[in-house]
């Protein structure tokens, strides 16, 4: 993974964010900024898609670059919902996190035995060249309506995805990173608030939620290893279908504990077995966005 030069990991007793006295030394109480970006890649690798999700108790944020009109991006994201049998209702004009923009109704259709989803309100602003999606559930729209207004920041090259700030504290948001290929796809998952434990520890407790929601992984051996500039992480591989003799997809798996957060770090073959070289050559996108 890559750290920006201007902001070197320190000694484990040091701040996470030194500075000299009287200094920014990061968002402050109810004001949340993002950790990781994403760089443009070095190499031959296309134009790789990149995602930032933000959970803020029942809302759901999505950031991404958009090439189009706010109205054609409104048609697209509808044709993606109807493909994953949702049912979309009319649009109607709705502010967005201080912005003006749209929203409307969705469902999910009842599948066979399965009953209907909850309904879900979904809104729609373009802020420059990026789109926002705002998602709750419908019986929680009041979330969406008394939330905001966000500020979007360029990031300090080589960063190309904004800095977001939103009007939460750092304890109540998680923060997600996708970084997609076509055959394969990084994400960065940072917990909310400060981690109160030791990479080993942050390890260990990740990894058991992990199986459990997903029993049928088996599990390499750990491997001391470090990311985001040369902290100290641990290293796991997994591989789904349960047999490490006869992999069905692989994935490549990190996690520590970076500016006193808990973040882990995945790579997967969606579509053929990657080997690690291949996972580490995508993780280097990820960056550390230095405070300020």
């Amino acid at each position: 993974m890559t750290v920006l030069p201007s902001w070197s990991p320190p000694d484990p007793p040091a701040s996470a964010y030194p500075g000299p006295p009287g200094a920014d030394h990061g968002p402050g109480p109810g004001s949340f900024r993002n950790l990781l970006g994403a760089v443009q890649p070095a190499f031959p690798l296309g134009h790789p898609e990149f995602t930032q999700r933000f959970n803020v108790g029942g809302l759901n944020i999505v950031l991404q670059p958009a090439g189009c009109s706010l109205e054609a991006y409104l048609d697209i994201a509808r044709q993606r919902l109807k493909r994953k049998g949702w049912s979309c209702g009319a649009p109607y004009r709705a502010g967005v996190l201080g912005f003006d923009g749209w929203a409307r109704v969705v469902t999910k259709k009842k599948k066979l035995r399965r009953p209907a989803g909850e309904p879900q309100l979904q809104l729609y602003t373009m802020v420059g060249p990026y789109s926002l999606t705002v998602t709750v559930a419908e019986a929680q729209a009041g979330l969406a309506q008394g939330f905001g207004p966000v500020r979007l920041d360029p990031a300090p090259p080589p960063v190309v995805t904004p800095v977001l700030r939103l009007p939460a504290d750092i304890s109540s948001v998680e923060e997600k990173l996708t970084i997609t290929q076509p055959s394969e796809r990084l994400t960065a998952l940072v917990t909310p608030g400060p981690a109160s434990m030791s990479t080993d520890q942050f390890v260990m407790t990740s990894l058991g939620q992990r199986q459990r929601r997903t029993p049928d992984i088996a599990v390499g051996d750990y491997q001391p290893d470090v990311f985001l500039g040369g902290w100290p992480c641990v290293r796991h591989t997994f591989v789904h279908g349960g047999n490490l003799q006869a992999a069905v997809r692989s994935e490549f798996w990190w996690a520590g504990v970076v500016a006193d957060r808990g973040i882990q770090v995945s790579v997967i073959g969606t579509k053929s077995i990657i080997d690690q070289d291949e996972a580490r050559r995508l993780q280097n996108l990820v960056a550390l966005i230095p405070p300020g």
